[in-house]
């Protein structure tokens, strides 16, 4: 999920309402969602509370993590899932 949604998630009921949409889409079909940019335990709460399931951001609070992509590139470019 774009940053632009997740630092806006406080002022704008539309960013809420997509990170829900894309949250309920990923669960539906079985897949994570992850948002990037969160940069406050405040916005990983609320993506939380609305569905999202990880997150990539770097705070001191939230932390920044990347291992999960780093495997992907290794991979051959036709073994990557599209997202």
């Amino acid at each position: 999920m774009d940053r632009s949604f997740v630092s806006l998630i406080w002022e704008s009921s539309e960013s809420r309402a997509i990170v829900k949409a894309v949250a309920e889409l990923g669960a539906t079909l079985g897949m994570t969602t992850t948002a990037e940019g969160v940069e406050t335990e405040e916005q990983y709460q609320l993506i939380r509370e609305n569905g999202c399931t990880d997150r990539v951001g770097c705070t001191d609070r939230v932390g920044c993590s990347v291992a999960p992509y780093l495997s992907l590139r290794s991979l051959p470019y036709s073994k990557k899932q599209p997202i």
